[in-house]
């Protein structure tokens, strides 16, 4: 059946090129078949959607309404928001906006705030995603259900959800699955609404009604036509189960979506499948497939960071030899221009003194300004010479190590008169060896990262106690290799943060890493929190080796020191590089208090 389907979309779009080929002029009816190809490749190719709906509009601005025009900004709005490309998502919104409200069309203003809004909630901008809601509301009548009604119950349910203001949330979700059956083509909004009910349940522990909804979601065809929606919901399922410890039912529903997820493409939701697995496998004791799912996480997840590097690596070369190219050009048109006019003032000896005299104190400027040019870009290449070759120092340094050490213990594993005991110690040392590699590998691309990107940090509230608790959780082998315990003490009235909650996990990583690695074999690291003044203050304290005066100095003035562990662990020193560096971005302050042979203590001074 999906050949057949296939095969009939392949002849579609052939049709609509050939109509194309056909109609070559520049005309309404060639804007309308332009829009049909662009929304045959919207769920299959961004970038050919985008070059057919901008042909579209070009054409449409010329030959048909401005109601058209504004369709294709809202068309090219979503598609860049599906991107991740937000600043181009809202111009196109913006511009939309504009010729909706000339024309006083409410069906499409309600569209577009509501397109804005959830931009905006991507954003992590609650306060803008509101602002956007309110202007909707403005428009619709609550009386007389209609299409533009559920739009906009539905994204004040996703702001809330996002705030955690979860009755707020099912309050209007709620409103949805009972306006919905009473509109036509409106049945989408009650499946949606009910889905997001059951992720707010699960969210509440109420699993039982969490897997009714996701169920009755399962046995919608018309949603399950999608196998993007059956990939999400049976991931939601998986989890619910996960934390029920219904383990059988939960492998059975993350199995199902990663199918899906392998089959149309979907690398996200299977990193989180993946992530889900490892968690599911952790709360059974299982732990070679808990490091099984950890290191396919893991794997996809350095991927992807790889190809994001390697495109931004690509992008600044190809800026460079674009600005060279480009300088190469300016300098060769004004040697010409100057030639012209040496030879046009030859027979006016005085203006032509003068004339000199003027073009020479330009140029000198002009000469002056391209060496502060050129001064900078050397910073820069110089920047980006020395961040490679720290990048190469480490990989060949570092990272070999450990592999070599990996090497070795599988070469004697595998010769024949080990015996038991020696077998289980191997074992252990050959687990360290690989964990050492893999957390060099997360501290080396994290710390590459932040040195190529200089992206917006984008902040939203935080329970502390659940992102500690998922840090320790991918912690827990290393810690049990020597036998370590974590003691958190999570203050309730210490519990929210407004940080982002990718870079503080890194930052609590790399702190506790360094926490096991100097704890001797059997010690405690103690996790807490608590308010003090207009600050919540967060503590890793461990009761390990500690540092000395000198060495702590070191420390703090970012100087590299490298130490091995109470277990012969072997760092790379970008571990607190990464957590200085990171929390500079997040603006946090911290502050390290250790003494030698009684331990360290790491504490982060959060605004409230």
């Amino acid at each position: 059946m999906l050949f057949i389907s296939v095969l009939s979309q392949n002849n579609s779009v052939d049709t609509l090129f050939k109509k194309l080929h056909i109609h070559p002029q520049e005309d309404s009816i060639r804007s309308e078949l332009l829009t049909d190809v662009a929304y045959f490749f919207r769920e299959s190719n961004n970038l050919l959607t985008i070059k057919y709906l901008d042909e579209a509009k070009r054409i449409g601005a010329k030959y048909n309404t401005t109601g058209f025009v504004g369709g294709r900004n809202l068309d090219l709005g979503e598609t860049y928001t599906t991107m991740g490309n937000s600043q181009k998502a809202m111009e196109c919104f913006l511009e939309a906006e504009k010729i909706f409200i000339k024309n006083n069309n409410t069906k499409q203003i309600v569209k577009t705030y509501s397109d804005l809004t959830l931009l905006y909630l991507k954003l992590n901008n609650v306060t803008k995603a509101k602002e956007y809601i309110s202007k909707a509301c403005k428009y619709i009548d609550e009386k007389k259900p209609n299409f533009q009604l559920c739009i906009v119950y539905s994204t004040m349910g996703d702001a809330f959800m996002q705030e955690g203001l979860y009755d707020s949330s099912i309050f209007y979700l709620n409103k949805i699955i009972d306006i919905a059956p009473k509109i036509p083509d409106s049945e989408y909004f009650k499946d949606a609404a009910e889905s997001n009910i059951g992720l707010i349940y699960k969210k509440q522990k109420k699993y039982n009604q969490a897997i009714d909804i996701f169920n009755r979601t399962l046995s919608d065809q018309q949603v399950m036509n999608d196998p993007y929606n059956e990939a999400v919901v049976r991931n939601n399922l998986g989890s619910t189960y996960s934390e029920m410890k219904e383990y059988s039912k939960a492998q059975f529903n993350f199995d199902s979506s990663i199918s899906i997820c392998k089959a149309i493409g979907i690398e996200f939701l299977l990193i989180e499948n993946y992530k889900n697995l490892a968690g599911l496998y952790e709360r059974s004791g299982d732990k070679a497939l808990e490091l099984k799912y950890l290191k396919q996480y893991h794997a996809l997840n350095d991927s992807i960071n790889s190809r994001d590097n390697q495109n931004q690596l690509n992008q600044l070369e190809r800026n460079y030899f674009e600005d060279a190219k480009e300088k190469l050009l300016t300098t060769q048109k004004e040697k010409s221009k100057r030639s012209s006019l040496i030879a046009f003032f030859t027979g006016l000896l005085a203006l032509s003194i003068l004339y000199f005299y003027y073009r020479s104190r330009k140029k000198s400027a002009l000469l002056n300004t391209q060496k502060l040019e050129i001064e900078k870009q050397n910073v820069e290449l110089e920047k980006l010479n020395h961040t490679k070759d720290k990048l190469f120092r480490v990989i060949g340094h570092d990272l070999r190590n450990p592999l070599v050490s990996l090497s070795a213990y599988l070469d004697k594993t595998s010769q024949p008169d080990n015996k038991q005991e020696s077998s289980l110690t191997l074992k252990n040392e050959t687990t360290k060896a690989l964990q050492d590699s893999i957390g060099l590998l997360d501290n080396l691309l994290t710390w590459a990262s932040s040195q190529l990107h200089n992206e917006e940090v984008t902040k939203r509230n935080i329970i502390l106690d659940d992102l500690i608790d998922d840090v320790c959780i991918s912690l827990k082998s290393q810690a049990q290799l020597k036998q370590i315990q974590f003691n958190i003490d999570i203050k309730e009235d210490a519990n929210n943060i407004i940080s982002n909650a990718e870079m503080l996990a890194i930052i609590f990583r790399n702190i506790l890493t360094n926490a096991i690695k100097f704890s001797h074999p059997g010690q405690t690291i103690y996790i807490s929190s608590r308010l003090n003044n207009h600050s919540l203050l967060c503590q890793i304290r461990d009761e390990g080796v500690g540092m000395n005066a000198i060495e702590l100095k070191n420390l703090l003035e970012g100087k590299m020191n490298i130490s091995m562990g109470t277990s012969h662990e072997k760092g790379s020193g970008l571990g607190i590089s990464i957590v200085k560096d990171l929390a500079d971005k997040l603006k946090v302050n911290w502050e390290i208090d250790s003494e030698e042979n009684k331990g360290s203590t790491f504490t982060l001074y959060f605004d409230i």
